[in-house]
Order: structure tokens, then C-alpha cells, then sequence
């Protein structure tokens, strides 16, 4: 009889215990905290990036223009800062950022020549591709050189996990975030093995800068900037997914 009693007591402290030891449940920003420190430990990587860029502009009140542009990159890495992008920029030039660790040589078309820039900073080469390339050159690069104004992964705001989905043959978790003074809506699926992004998905309107950081008058003069641009050419919304191939991350 006491041993039973015993045996109860036993059950009963245990399944507390048991309960207490459960692992609490992961964020979106946990997940993208994670994916930057998988890259961050990548000693090589070679992968290529595919975007697509979708356009809404307003030309007049009753006549609104939808246009689409594509861009990539083939991008090959090593730990150290060796690293090799080739690709072709949104208008259908090619161009080439080519570094063996501490500076870098740009290639790209301007007025139908070429030009090469030698003995640039790396991080001014691979953002100076950015926008002509809709990030295909810029967004992996940074993520693996840690590029805190061009890796997606440390622009973010509040990243919300919202479920799991399939790209493909990998199992992805789904994180999205949202700045509502840009009005961008930013959509992750990391891979649920490797931490690495699959897909990244960003949907853009037009921006809100009533009493935007007020405090940070540079940041707030490139997004007038910006808005200005966006207003002359009278632009709605953009959305650009980029697809990522990996074919070796180590």
C-alpha cells in the first residue's frame, strides 16, 4: 500500500515537471535571428537569385500601366570574403562584381559601354547593383557578409510567424513583417532544415511619411526622395519575389 502511495507522488511531481521542460514556442523574429546566423556560419555557398518585379503606375484617372521586369544573379561565395556575382540587371544589361577580400572590381553596361570600377569597397559594389538588379545581387550577398543595410534580414520591424508552407520540395516556415512607413509588406519562407530563405516576397504602396522619423533626418530625407520619385512616376505598388536556388551551402 505505501508503495503504491509512493509510486502516485512519483507521477504526480512528474508531470509538472515534464510539462515545465517543454521548449517555448518560436517567433518570427526567432526565425530570422536564426537564418542570419546560418548564413553567417556558411564557409561556401553557390546559388543563384531570380527576380520578378510587377509595376502598377497611374499615368492618368482612368488609364493605369502594369509592367513586369526580371533580373538574376549567379552567386558564388567563400568564407573569408571571396565572392563572385554575374548576373543581368531589370533592363537586360549583364554585370559582374568580382572580389578576392578586400576590394572589388564592378563590370556593368552604361551608355551601351562597358565600365569597370576597380579597388571599391565591397559593400559599395554589391549596393551600387542593388537597385538595377532588384536585389538579386545584393540580398543573398549581404545575408552572407552580414551587410546590415542590405541583407532583408535586419530591415525588419515586428516579423510575425504565420504558419508553415511548401516551396517546392522544402518544408518552410512562414514569417512576415510589415513597415508601415513604407508601406512594405515583407514575406519570408526559410527553409525549416537549414534556416536558409527559399522565397522572399515584398509588396510595396505608397508611402506614409506624416511625423516619419522626425529624429533621423537622413533616413527621412532618402524616403522623400524616394516618395518623390514614386509620386512622378506616378507609381501604386511594386511587388518583387525573388527565388532563390541553392546548390551548395556548407
Amino acid at each position: 500500500m505505501l508503495s503504491r502511495k509512493i509510486f502516485i507522488w512519483a507521477v504526480l511531481v512528474l508531470i509538472p515537471s515534464v510539462a515545465m521542460a517543454q521548449p517555448e514556442e518560436v517567433t518570427g523574429a526567432d526565425i530570422l535571428a536564426n537564418s542570419a546566423k546560418a548564413y553567417a556560419k556558411i564557409s561556401r555557398y553557390v546559388g543563384t537569385s531570380a527576380v520578378i518585379t510587377r509595376m502598377v503606375s497611374q499615368v492618368s484617372e482612368a488609364q493605369a500601366v502594369d509592367g513586369a521586369s526580371t533580373a538574376n544573379a549567379k552567386i558564388e561565395f567563400n568564407r573569408g570574403g571571396k565572392i563572385k556575382i554575374e548576373g543581368i540587371q531589370t533592363y537586360g544589361d549583364r554585370y559582374s562584381i568580382i572580389s578576392g577580400g578586400k576590394t572589388a572590381t564592378l563590370t556593368y553596361m552604361a551608355d551601351d559601354k562597358e565600365r569597370i570600377e576597380k579597388d571599391l569597397d565591397v559593400e559599395r559594389a554589391i549596393g551600387s547593383m542593388s537597385a538595377v538588379s532588384a536585389d538579386a545581387a545584393s540580398a543573398i550577398p549581404a545575408a552572407l557578409l552580414d551587410m546590415r543595410v542590405y541583407s532583408p534580414l535586419n530591415t525588419l520591424h515586428a516579423p510575425q510567424l504565420q504558419g508553415f508552407e511548401k516551396i517546392s520540395i522544402w518544408e518552410c516556415y512562414k514569417v512576415v513583417d510589415f513597415d508601415s512607413v513604407r508601406n512594405i509588406k515583407s514575406t519570408f519562407w526559410i527553409d525549416r532544415e537549414s534556416f536558409l530563405i527559399r522565397q522572399h516576397l515584398t509588396e510595396q504602396g505608397e508611402m506614409n511619411l506624416e511625423g516619419a522619423y522626425l529624429d533621423r533626418p537622413k533616413v527621412r530625407e532618402s524616403l522623400e526622395k524616394t516618395q518623390e520619385f514614386m509620386e512622378k512616376i506616378g507609381m501604386k505598388s511594386i511587388t518583387t519575389l525573388h527565388i532563390v536556388g541553392i546548390e551548395e551551402a556548407q
